[in-house]
């Protein structure tokens, strides 16, 4: 199980901490890796319509443990 995370930046600033800010998946986890990713490109879709400015992004997926 995978959950993805969005780190969002003003362009050019990845090394501020204070311009970026991180989405995380809301939806459930997804069952495989190459569906995290599937799920992380269309989160960064949404947020770029909903930010429309110049942005760098980047996305990690995260292992979930299993309990």
């Amino acid at each position: 199980m995978f959950k993805a995370t969005i780190m969002v930046c003003m362009m050019g600033t990845f090394n501020n901490p204070f311009t970026c800010t991180t989405f995380e998946d809301s939806y459930s986890p997804s069952t495989d890796y190459n569906v995290c990713r599937t799920r992380a490109t269309e989160m960064m879709l949404d947020i770029q319509d909903i930010l429309n400015t110049p942005i760098d992004y980047y996305y990690q997926c995260v292992p979930l443990k299993q309990a």
